[in-house]
């Protein structure tokens, strides 16, 4: 585990510390992703060039469409659960994409599909996303430590998205914003990634896995000095815990989120 900062030992002793105000909360048991994918269906004629989509999906009731370019809309509810479908009629020219953006406001989920749709036919069943995940938050007021941790299992969609082309990875990544000046950060190693100035690690320190395809399991953590966010006037969101899986042939991405970060 990488240790930015002494401060951070600080808060292993204080866990440690029987005698200290420390208190914990589930913000998400163990259970499923809110927000699924049921069917996609495309339909697109290569002599007018133009395509037909067509989705359901099943979440929260008041799961909205953050981006799409088409009519999305509420057809059913049962309980605290509802069925939600995307219509779009669209033109379009050699390589072509459609993406969609859902979240639910009350759980905090979210998922974004994306699909070529220059294909005379394509279709799509989804299997219920099989990740569980677990979000706890602990905190010690006296210390002026908070600890977010992420547990995930079962993430493993290598069924859907076997093949040539696939690819999977699992991180946490936040944002901090200190005198006007908005960063971004992610545990996730990626090419190009920035080096993020060194005094956001004053603030908060992360650890969990980094590489890419590392299979069903995750377990990761954030921890936040909210005495010094306080003192300094400092911001640092809660962390997104994300799985993203993409597969090249045809393309498809599939990418769910709790806690998501725009």
């Amino acid at each position: 585990m990488v240790v930015h900062k002494p401060w951070l030992m600080t808060f292993v002793m204080v866990l440690l510390n029987a005698n200290l105000s420390y208190a914990s909360q589930i913000l998400h048991p163990l259970g499923k992703p809110g927000i699924q994918p049921l069917v996609i269906n495309i339909t697109a004629n290569q002599d007018t060039k133009t395509a037909m989509y067509y989705a359901r999906f099943t979440g929260p009731s008041d799961t909205e469409a953050l981006f799409f370019e088409g009519t999305f809309r509420k057809v059913s509810t049962s309980g605290t659960t509802s069925v939600f479908e995307a219509v779009s009629e669209f033109s379009f020219s050699g390589y072509a994409r459609r993406r969609i953006f859902l979240e639910s406001p009350s759980t905090a989920d979210f998922l974004r599909v994306e699909n070529d749709v220059d294909q005379s036919i394509y279709e799509t069943e989804f299997a219920r996303i099989p990740c569980e995940f677990e979000v706890k938050k602990s905190q010690d007021d006296g210390a002026g430590i908070v600890q977010y941790s992420v547990r995930a299992e079962n993430c493993d969609l290598d069924g859907q998205y076997a093949g040539q082309g696939y690819e999977s990875f699992k991180s946490i990544g936040t944002k901090i914003t200190k005198s006007g000046e908005e960063v971004g950060y992610s545990l996730l190693d990626y090419p190009g990634k920035q080096v993020p100035p060194d005094y956001i690690f004053e603030y908060f320190n992360m650890t969990g896995d980094t590489g890419y395809n590392t299979g069903s399991r995750f377990l990761g953590t954030m921890t936040l000095n909210v005495k010094k966010m306080a003192a300094d006037n400092v911001q640092v969101k809660p962390p997104m815990f994300k799985d993203f899986n993409v597969r090249a042939t045809p393309f498809e991405m599939l990418e769910w989120a709790y806690m998501y970060i725009i």
